[in-house]
C-alpha cells in the first residue's frame, strides 16, 4: 500500500515538474526564443544532436 503511495505522489511531482517546464517554454516562445521546424524528422534530427 505504501509503495503504491509513493508512486502517486512521485507522479504528481513529476506532472508538476512537467507543467513547469511547460510554463517556462512558454514563455521563451513567447519572448521571441523558439525555433520554427519544418517536418518531425527536423525536430528528430535537432534533438538527436543535442549533447
Amino acid at each position: 500500500m505504501q509503495a503504491g503511495i509513493r508512486m502517486l505522489a512521485d507522479h504528481e511531482l513529476n506532472i508538476e515538474a512537467l507543467g513547469r517546464e511547460i510554463q517556462t517554454a512558454d514563455s521563451e516562445i513567447e519572448a521571441g526564443l523558439g525555433k520554427e521546424y519544418a517536418t518531425g524528422a527536423d525536430i528528430l534530427k535537432d534533438v538527436m544532436h543535442e549533447s
